[in-house]
């Protein structure tokens, strides 16, 4: 599996695959109330990635990554 995500101004964009998954985020770098399960503060949260091949065949290719 393949996921691009991609970071603009220090938050997330968009979260792509070639293949349907679940995408769990952890930010520690922003400071948060609430604390997550190891004590620390930041924010988790989860994201449904969208699914699209092509898409995340483009952005490979574009970084010049050859897919395995």
């Amino acid at each position: 599996m393949r996921l691009v995500i991609e970071i603009q101004n220090g938050c997330i964009q968009w979260v792509v695959s070639d293949e349907p998954c679940d995408v769990l985020i952890i930010d520690r770098d922003e400071l948060a109330e609430s604390v997550l399960p190891d004590g620390e503060a930041g924010y988790m949260t989860g994201i449904d990635a969208s699914v699209d091949r092509s898409a995340v065949n483009e952005l490979f290719d574009f970084a010049g990554l050859v897919p395995s």
